[in-house]
This record gives structure tokens, sequence and C-alpha cells, in this order.
């Protein structure tokens, strides 16, 4: 999985966290192409094993902002000092 970017999300984006908050990240990434194929693409999943971090393949991300949809248009605004990679 080709990561293309992954940014801080929730309390931590809009400065509303405190010690205790939880840490949460939302990452756009581009598929390979041998998953491509056998459509084995899902176009978001969770993955809760290190962070609570949700991805979402570049053509859903995409759909999203389309759409107008608040998720995408959160990250596309982000603060630079919120963008992990």
């Amino acid at each position: 999985m080709n990561i293309l970017a992954k940014i801080e999300f929730g309390s931590r984006l809009y400065g509303t966290s405190i010690p205790t908050s939880d840490q949460d990240y939302r990452a756009i990434y581009l598929p390979d192409i041998k998953n491509c194929v056998l459509g084995k693409v899902k176009d978001a999943y969770e993955d809760k094993s290190e962070d609570d971090t949700s991805y979402f393949t570049l053509q859903h991300f995409l759909n999203m902002a389309n759409q107008g949809q608040s998720v995408a248009i959160e990250l596309l605004c982000a603060p630079m000092d919120k963008v992990i990679i």
C-alpha cells in the first residue's frame, strides 16, 4: 500500500485535545495493482492496531470531496503541522 497522505484528525486537528485525548488519523492511499486486478480493494477501512487510523483509497477520497463530505473537506484544509505524511 502506498500512503499518499496521513493527517491528524479529531480533537488534535481542531485544537481541542486534552492530555487524555486519543490519537486519530485519516490516511489516503493508492492501492497496489495486484489487488486492483483481483478486485480486493476496499474503499475504506480502519486500522485499530496502532492508533485509530482510517484509510481511504484515492478514488474514494476524491469522490467524498466531490460530494462535499466534511471528512474530505477537513483533510483538504488541514494545516501543514497536522500532516504526518
